[in-house]
């Protein structure tokens, strides 16, 4: 806990942001191949990116803090996860409003920038798709994030949101690059904890109350609609 501690008053106190970092998660991803590993570097602000013998190959820089954040709140940096059957890493930011998906696929598809994230109306300049940054643009940070290695869809919300926004969880494709349904998903209930498990209706995503006192039982996502639907029976609160 002291070093917990400790790290949160270093970054704060070197200005990494205007708000205060949490530890970090999920700061390293490693490709199912083992030919690529991803690394999040919160002091410099940049994701590195090497190859299997540990060459350096590529620097992103993170994008800037939105402004919307509160000051001093306690945020999840990043979070980066490796999905196989993309072949891609997949990279939130807690304190910016964009998700990233850099592909290690030597035959990626060209990125399209442009204005409107339809990858049919291949609008914009392209850009090399293999090693590249593509970018989905979001309504607010990620700083509470689940990925389905089964499929393309990303759940995100921002847990320091108020109101009806910090109800709200993101289902984000990210094949056309934007949000297809919203959740309405009380606070206290952790993403980032999500279980999945099977039902006669398909795959169920349960989603465990980690923040709520006293304890309660799990809502529940149908990965099939992506709505709530009603979660299978269990034994008690928390109890997967």
């Amino acid at each position: 806990m002291r070093q917990r501690t400790l790290f949160v008053a270093v970054l704060a106190a070197l200005g990494v942001c205007g708000s205060v970092w949490a530890l970090p998660v999920e700061t390293q991803a490693v490709s199912q191949d083992g030919l690529w590993r991803l690394t999040a570097e919160p002091f410099t602000r940049t994701l590195l990116l090497q190859d299997a013998l540990g060459r350096p190959v590529r620097r992103y820089p993170w994008p800037e803090v939105s402004a919307a954040i509160p000051a001093n709140e306690v945020l999840t940096p990043v979070r980066l996860q490796d999905h196989p059957l993309r072949r891609s890493f997949v990279v939130a930011f807690g304190g910016a409003e964009v998700l990233w998906e850099i592909s290690y696929n030597p035959q990626a598809d060209v990125i399209y920038d442009g204005l409107v994230h339809d990858y049919r109306l291949k609008e914009g300049l392209p850009r090399p798709g293999f090693l590249g940054v593509r970018a989905t643009r979001l309504d607010q940070p990620l700083d509470d994030f689940w990925m389905d290695r089964a499929s393309p869809h990303v759940l995100g919300r921002a847990r320091w949101a108020r109101g009806e926004a910090g109800g709200q969880v993101q289902v984000i494709n990210l094949d056309i690059r934007r949000a297809r349904a919203r959740l309405g998903v009380p606070p206290g209930y952790r993403l980032s904890a999500a279980q999945v498990v099977g039902s006669a209706a398909g795959r169920v995503l349960l989603l465990p109350a980690l923040d709520v006192t006293p304890p309660v039982m799990p809502v529940c996502v149908s990965m099939t609609a992506w709505q709530m639907t009603p979660c299978p029976e269990m034994r008690q609160p928390n109890s997967f």
